[in-house]
């Protein structure tokens, strides 16, 4: 899913981990998220629908921001074990 909105997480942890955090912008969220689960954390969605106003601009993707946000993809599976991930025998 998306993953832009709110997210809630143990002080103590943020503590720890946002030393760590290296992406920005678009995948800020994405990384906080992905470090999360690399440590095991339980990671729960709670819908919530939005109404947008009539007044209210749209966002605006760059093809250059894709690009860039799959290059962050790469990097953050590069950073997994630096995040926390747990070494499997597979990896």
């Amino acid at each position: 899913g998306d993953t832009q909105g709110t997210v809630f997480v143990p002080t103590a942890w943020a503590r720890e981990v946002l030393p760590r955090l290296r992406e920005g912008g678009y995948l800020f969220s994405t990384e906080l998220l992905y470090a999360g689960h690399c440590q095991g954390l339980a990671i729960t969605e709670v819908p919530i629908t939005l109404r947008q106003h009539a007044d209210a601009g749209g966002t605006r993707i760059r093809v250059a921001d894709i690009g860039e946000m799959a290059a962050g993809l790469v990097r953050l599976r590069r950073r997994a074990v630096v995040l926390g991930a747990r070494r499997t025998v597979a990896g």
